[in-house]
C-alpha cells in the first residue's frame, strides 16, 4: 500500500508505480437550477402545508404534503449533499499499469481501470477520456484534472512502455 494522505490508501499491486495522483479541481457541485428549484418547491410546500392543515385537516392533504416535501428535498438538497460528499472524496491515480479511482462512500472503495483494456487518452474540456478497446463508444473518464495535458502524456507514455518494454 502507498500512502497518499493519512486517511487514503491506494490499493497498488506489488512493484507498481505512482506516476501522478490528484482529485477533481471542482470539490462541490455548484449551486445551480438542481438545487434552488427544489428547494424552492420544499419552501413553498412548507408555507402552504401549515395554513392549509390547520384551516381543514385532510388526511389526503397530509399525505400530499408529506410526498410533496420527500420530492423536493430528496431531488434538491439531499442529492446535492450527496454528491459534494462524494466529490469531496474522490482521488484519482495513473500508475505505470492503470488507472485507479478511489473514493469513500460508506467505507474506502476502489476502481480499475488496466492500460491494455483502454485506448489512448485524449483531453476534452478538462476531463481525461478514454475509451474501452472491447467496447466502442463505452469511456473512463477522470473529470475536472488540474493538469489534464500532463496527465495525458504520463498516461500514453506507460501504455506505450507496457507494449514495447525496455
Amino acid at each position: 500500500m502507498n500512502v497518499i494522505e493519512p486517511h487514503d490508501q491506494l490499493p497498488l499491486y506489488p512493484g507498481e508505480k505512482v506516476l501522478w495522483t490528484d482529485s477533481p479541481a471542482k470539490h462541490r457541485p455548484s449551486v445551480n437550477a438542481g438545487l434552488l428549484v427544489p428547494s424552492g418547491m420544499a419552501a413553498v410546500g412548507l408555507a402552504f402545508m401549515g395554513p392549509a392543515l390547520l384551516a381543514d385537516f385532510s388526511p389526503f392533504l397530509l399525505v400530499f404534503m408529506l410526498v410533496w416535501e420527500g420530492l423536493a428535498l430528496n431531488m434538491g438538497p439531499v442529492r446535492w449533499l450527496r454528491e459534494w460528499r462524494t466529490n469531496r472524496t474522490v482521488r484519482y491515480a495513473a500508475t505505470d499499469r492503470r488507472v485507479l479511482v478511489t473514493f469513500r462512500n460508506g467505507g474506502p472503495r476502489s476502481v480499475s481501470y488496466e492500460y491494455q483494456r483502454l485506448g489512448p487518452p485524449q483531453v476534452v474540456h478538462g476531463n481525461i477520456r478514454m475509451e474501452w478497446l472491447s467496447e466502442p463508444g463505452k469511456v473512463v473518464q477522470l473529470s475536472d484534472v488540474r493538469d489534464p495535458s500532463i496527465v495525458q502524456d504520463l498516461i500514453t507514455r506507460a501504455q506505450a512502455e507496457q507494449r514495447h518494454p525496455l
